[in-house]
């Protein structure tokens, strides 16, 4: 049963590294700021490479904030 979980949670952990932590960090502190400077910079974010994990997130935080 470890050795499955270990299986299953590699690939995970092997894609966070410290930058792309720290990219997720900084779009969540932009989400909460909330203000519309920082949705502006989410939206700029967003408008990136639709395959990029730093567009995929502000479009997601962005889609958080309309509700």
């Amino acid at each position: 049963m470890r050795r499955r979980v270990e299986q299953i949670l590699a690939p995970l952990t092997q894609a966070m590294t410290p930058d792309r932590l720290r990219q997720i960090r900084a779009l969540e502190a932009l989400e909460r700021m909330g203000t519309d400077d920082a949705r502006r910079l989410l939206e700029e974010l967003a408008a990136g490479a639709p395959a990029a994990l730093r567009s995929r997130e502000a479009k997601a935080s962005l889609e958080r904030l309309a509700r």
